[in-house]
């Protein structure tokens, strides 16, 4: 009975473990998707504000 009670009781601790890491994996992953979600945004400032800076050169030329 008492060793099926030690590995009953180490089964516990490795589950915990694992489920501790899972966890720590898991923030990491949602950690690395804002700071790709805000770089994607950044990027797409960066092409608007291209396109629009584009658009007024036309303008500009157009105009002249």
């Amino acid at each position: 009975m008492g060793k099926k009670l030690m590995s009953l009781t180490e089964l516990n601790n490795t589950i915990q473990k694992l489920h501790s890491a899972i966890t720590s994996i898991n923030s990491k992953i949602h950690q690395a998707e804002e700071r790709t979600s805000k770089l994607e945004d950044w990027f797409s400032e960066i092409r608007q504000t291209e396109k629009n800076k584009e658009k007024r050169i036309k303008r500009n030329e157009q105009n002249l």
